[in-house]
């Protein structure tokens, strides 16, 4: 009796080791094979009065992607960046990033980030050269143009190169568009907005931050994430997984045509720079941009530097499979244009009719796409690989030195 109990008891330890090893496999290669992840990011960016959030300066951590992990830093300053003087001791040419997550580079290390391969490559060509990055992930153009006036022009600069996302930085300059998008979130009141535009002096009134909100919903979230709780759904592929297909697909029935309106104004929040016909949403967007890039451009010529802003490629936009998937979700067919994308085509005027230096990056990259399938983003979090980064460093690099915008001093 005792020996068929403790058989019993052996089989029932068996079967629940069994299990257990099995969940815990199903959620490592789940994660690993449907690149799940859900990066550790958002609690390095602390709100910020006046440009909405900032990185924490002296903070280190490991993006935890599919492809493998990245050690990430800021300096004490709160850049992703190696320190820098603001006075210019050693009377380098000077050169300053603006942009969003592209720019800050956190899916690569700090070598292989956009501002410090355009370094090299520029001491390659003789320059003596001093790239500093003010790159923060999310930013859009008004935040980017707060950063340079508050604290660039610090440092006195001789060029100003802005990495312009046409996929999401247009709509980051609209209240309404991102409102379409992530309504009442900390997305929206943790980011200032464009009002209107004073044309009496031609100043910008610029909406408050929501700073205390801000800070609070910032602090709550911190205190989830330290959790056991917090963890495990960061962490479990199988969690992600589930939370991926509720959102996707468990739609309620008697809320199904609330939520196909909800679908159609995501879709135009995130996709409608590129409609074949242009949003009303997205053309007041646009002229807050021009608006932005205006007082960009007065900042820069105010202090004898200069200025050049180039395309970020997303993707979608490169790759004919990411593309066609974009495609397949459309709310109406048609309605949006890819091959020729319309926000490249209208930054592109934008750019001439405020005679600003302007490189497109978009060809190069679909060029290099075509030749090496699968080398410039990451599957996971979709940012460029340092093949990605290599790329548009040196295709700025070649700019800057054919239209000669550095003059050694």
């Amino acid at each position: 009796m005792a020996f068929r109990s403790f058989n019993k008891v052996n089989s029932w330890f068996l079967f629940v080791l069994v299990t257990v090893v099995s969940i815990l496999l199903a959620d490592y290669f789940l994660a690993k094979s449907l690149m799940l992840y859900n990066p550790m990011t958002a609690q390095y960016r602390v709100p910020h009065k006046i440009f909405g959030w900032s990185l924490k300066p002296g903070a280190s951590y490991i993006y935890d992607l599919p492809e493998g992990n990245v050690s990430v830093s800021y300096n004490s300053l709160g850049w992703r960046d190696s320190k820098h003087h603001k006075k210019n001791k050693a009377n380098k040419v000077r050169v300053l990033v603006l942009g969003d997550s592209f720019m800050e580079g956190y899916s690569v290390k700090l070598k292989e980030t956009f501002h410090k391969k355009l370094e090299k490559k520029l001491l390659e060509r003789n320059v003596n050269i001093e790239v500093i990055n003010f790159g923060v992930g999310g930013y859009g153009t008004l935040q980017e143009y707060l950063v340079l006036r508050d604290l660039g022009m610090e440092y006195k600069p001789d060029l100003i190169i802005l990495g312009f996302l046409v996929g999401n930085d247009i709509r980051n300059n609209s209240l309404s568009l991102e409102n379409l998008l992530n309504n009442n979130t900390v997305k929206v009141f943790s980011r200032p907005f464009l009002d209107k535009v004073n044309r009496i002096n031609d100043s910008l009134i610029i909406s408050n931050v929501r700073y205390t909100k801000a800070m609070r919903k910032y602090k709550a979230s911190l205190n989830i994430k330290h959790t056991f709780v917090g963890e495990l759904k960061r962490n479990s592929g199988i969690i992600q997984a589930l939370i991926k297909i509720k959102n996707m697909y468990l739609l309620d029935k008697k809320d199904r045509g609330k939520n196909e309106s909800l679908r159609k104004n995501r879709y135009l929040a995130l996709f409608g720079v590129n409609y074949c016909v242009e949003s009303p949403l997205y053309r007041t967007a646009w002229d807050n941009t021009v608006s932005i890039l205006k007082k960009i451009q007065q900042l820069t010529k105010r202090n004898e530097s200069k200025l050049l802003v180039f395309s970020i490629p997303l993707v979608h936009e490169v790759v004919n499979s990411e593309s066609k998937k974009i495609m397949r979700q459309e709310p109406l067919p048609g309605i949006l244009c890819l091959k020729n994308p319309p926000g490249y085509i209208k930054l592109k005027k934008v750019m001439e009719s405020l005679d600003i230096n302007y490189l497109d990056l978009l060809g190069s990259f679909r060029k290099f796409e075509g030749l090496n399938n699968g080398k410039l983003y990451y599957k996971s979090d979709r940012h460029w690989t340092s093949v990605g980064h290599e790329l548009a460093a040196t295709r700025v690099t070649d700019f800057i030195i054919e239209k000669k915008l550095l003059l050694q001093p």
